[in-house]
């Protein structure tokens, strides 16, 4: 009878680091970058094309022609925060 065993490796357990919510990937783009993605997009620019231009992602430039479709505007995002503090 042939017997065969298996070994099985624990990996140990590193500890939980703290989450914040606090956190952003990159920086925003302003007014001046979307209007350059729009403009050589208009000119018959490529996704891809804009994106090594302008040194950014095809997903960046991709997500900002769709904001700039579907909302109209070049203006950026207003993000979310705590509101300013009101005194009379």
């Amino acid at each position: 009878m042939l017997t065969t065993t298996t070994t099985i490796y624990i990996m140990p357990r590193r500890p939980l680091q703290e989450i914040s919510t606090n956190t952003h990937r990159g920086k925003d783009l302003d007014s001046f970058e979307l209007g350059q993605i729009s403009g050589l997009h208009k000119a018959g620019v490529g996704v891809n094309e804009i994106g090594e231009e302008l040194q950014r992602t095809h997903s960046t430039v991709s997500g900002a022609l769709n904001r700039i479709t579907t909302q109209n505007t070049t203006a950026p995002r207003k993000r979310p925060g705590r509101p300013p503090s009101w005194s009379p």
